[in-house]
């Protein structure tokens, strides 16, 4: 009776989560009209994946091939949400991991932006987990804003830039966000309530701010850990902020473009919906000669943060450069992998390893006592 009940759960959320998928390929191919018709090597790729699933759709490649040209290198999304990340991110950990007021317990403080205070469950700490006594906290904010012109706020348990912040010290010298509210502990309960964090505001370097000044652009890395626990780099895309915006993501106006092993920015980029444009923030991507600076350091950096995550073997980073080019973390993510993000770059998700790695976890995803349907994450 175990058995029945955990494969009629398995069966009932790999379908939700399936359906989710085809209406995002949907979403897609209706701003693409031209991606709706079969493409060259359909055939071949749902031979190659329908060992898994028979009933698997053709949208996914589809709507992938228009990017990338290895058939099997396009890995379909719903396998990886309903397969792959509930055996390499097991869902019991995500929710101890993607706290980011657990950052600082997690990695090295040099990683990351330093941290000078955290909401935990409404409890106030400062960034080496001293709490705070809370009549004090406005004159504790008031020392921090005198040593700094930006900072950064943000929710510690949302991803996709959804609640950040950046402060800016106005002309009277007081730290506001955008709509000139002052920071302060009122300002914090109200626009947060609780689980929050104040962050340094990591300031770029040249190269970075090219792309676009008023935004933190970051390096989103994939990384993997494999059966023998080696941890392996995986693909990587440049998330860069419409002008003006305060971060890079995707649903905020940001656009994305592929990465090279070697570091080789993209000749296009992309929005969320898979549309493509050679000319974004005044730059011209499609004549381009761009490489990341340091770029073996930012991988090895990659793999130095993930060898800390002992409980996850797949993980999406999120990697500033500084002032020196020198890689900083703004976030790291073990749930909501986005795979979608690689693609549509024109990379593999897995660098080649799509197929071991779907045999490794489809064996232990039939295996697993329990599951969890983790949402598609919104962009």
């Amino acid at each position: 009776m175990k058995n029945v009940i955990r494969n009629l759960q398995k069966g009932y959320f790999y379908k939700r989560t399936t359906r989710g998928y085809i209406d995002l390929y949907k979403k897609i191919i209706k701003v693409n009209p031209q991606l709706a018709q079969p493409a060259e090597g359909e055939k071949k790729w749902l031979r190659h994946w329908r060992k898994y699933d028979r009933h698997l759709s053709p949208l996914c490649y589809r709507v992938f091939s228009h990017y990338v040209k290895e058939e099997t290198d396009i890995i379909p999304l719903e396998f990886i949400a309903s397969i792959v990340e509930p055996v390499l991110t097991p869902h019991k950990y995500q929710f101890y991991y993607s706290d980011k007021n657990n950052f600082n317990k997690l990695l090295p403080r040099a990683f990351m932006p330093q941290t000078f205070l955290m909401n935990i469950d409404g409890l106030m700490f400062d960034g080496e987990y001293n709490l705070l006594i809370h009549s004090e906290i406005d004159a504790y904010l008031k020392n921090v804003a005198n040593l700094h012109n930006r900072l950064v706020l943000k929710p510690s348990r949302q991803s996709s830039g959804v609640g950040v912040q950046i402060l800016r010290k106005n002309d009277d010298g007081v730290l506001v966000n955008n709509k000139g509210k002052a920071l302060s502990l009122q300002m914090l309960d109200e626009d947060y309530g609780a689980n929050y964090l104040l962050q340094e505001c990591v300031v770029q370097s040249d190269y970075m701010a090219l792309f676009n000044p008023s935004s933190i652009n970051t390096i989103r890395i994939a990384t993997y850990r494999d059966e023998n626990g080696e941890l392996n780099y995986m693909s990587a895309v440049l998330r860069i902020g419409a002008k003006g915006a305060d971060v890079d993501n995707a649903h905020a106006g940001g656009m994305f473009c592929g990465v090279s092993n070697e570091g080789k920015i993209g000749n296009y980029v992309c929005d969320w919906l898979g549309r493509k444009q050679v000319k974004y923030n005044g730059l011209d991507f499609e004549n381009n000669d761009w490489v990341i600076p340091n770029y073996d350091v930012v991988k090895e950096f990659a793999i130095k943060v993930s060898e800390r995550l002992i409980h996850h073997d797949l993980i999406a980073l999120d990697i500033a450069l500084s002032e020196n080019n020198e890689p900083r973390l703004i976030e790291f993510n073990v749930g909501g992998f986005s795979a979608w993000l690689f693609l549509m770059g024109g990379n593999s998700v897995f660098s080649g390893l799509e197929d071991s790695i779907m045999e490794r976890c489809y064996e232990q995803y039939q295996k697993l006592e329990y599951f969890v349907w983790t949402p598609i994450e919104k962009v």
